[in-house]
């Protein structure tokens, strides 16, 4: 059996309705398999979505502005980590929300950035155990140094 891993390394993941519908038509258009990974509690999300957009595979959402620290969190956890920054930012926090919307190609650029003018990464991750992709060792992207 072969695992997810093994792919070519396009993989898509959405946190609202309007990157799941332009992440799938940037899928779609590329040449490469995409693993396009969905969440399940987002189904129910609803939001505006504009038809003519697509979302570019390897390019971040910068959701919130900030200067304190940077947190990236993508799928559901963006959801989550919106509210604890509104509770940060009551307290005089403020932090710089990153969602990389694909984890390959990974947005470097844009969390690194981020990183050197907040000097603090936090990762939202939601998933458990092993099996995951930023649990796996072997994974391209644990090796780079931000």
């Amino acid at each position: 059996m072969v695992s997810w891993r093994a792919w070519p390394k396009r993989f898509a993941c959405r946190g609202t309705p309007a990157d799941a519908y332009g992440l799938l038509r940037s899928s779609i258009q590329d040449d490469n398999p995409v693993l396009f990974f969905e969440h399940k509690g987002l189904y129910q999300l609803m939001g505006e979505v504009d038809r003519s957009l697509t979302v570019p595979l390897g390019k971040a959402d910068v959701i919130r502005v900030g200067s304190d620290a940077t947190i990236v969190a993508n799928q559901a956890m963006r959801k989550i980590v919106t509210a604890a920054a509104d509770e940060l930012a009551r307290r005089g926090i403020e932090v710089e929300i990153i969602d990389p919307r694909s984890l390959a190609p990974f947005d470097f650029t844009t969390v690194a950035a981020s990183i050197e003018k907040t000097n603090y990464l936090v990762r939202g991750r939601g998933e458990l155990g092993t099996g995951q992709l930023g649990n796996d060792p072997r994974h391209p992207n644990r090796d780079r140094p931000f």
